[in-house]
């Protein structure tokens, strides 16, 4: 993962940790899976993640370790 995704991440986290909302760390958990190709079955996260430039899903869910 890119270290501006890192920081990204972390940044959302940190959000989270301060009350900011169960969705911001709900899609920031799925960008680590994202990130390395993870395919979703959810279609919120389906839209959020193809809606990425830097997302490529390869991996079907039932697959992915």
């Amino acid at each position: 993962m890119l270290k501006k995704e890192k920081i990204r991440l972390m940044t959302k986290l940190a959000r989270y940790e301060s009350g900011e909302g169960k969705e911001e760390l709900r899609i920031a958990r799925n960008e680590i899976y994202a990130a390395y190709g993870r395919m979703f079955t959810s279609q919120d996260l389906i839209d959020y993640f193809n809606s990425k430039p830097w997302y490529q899903g390869t991996i079907p869910s039932d697959q992915f370790d």
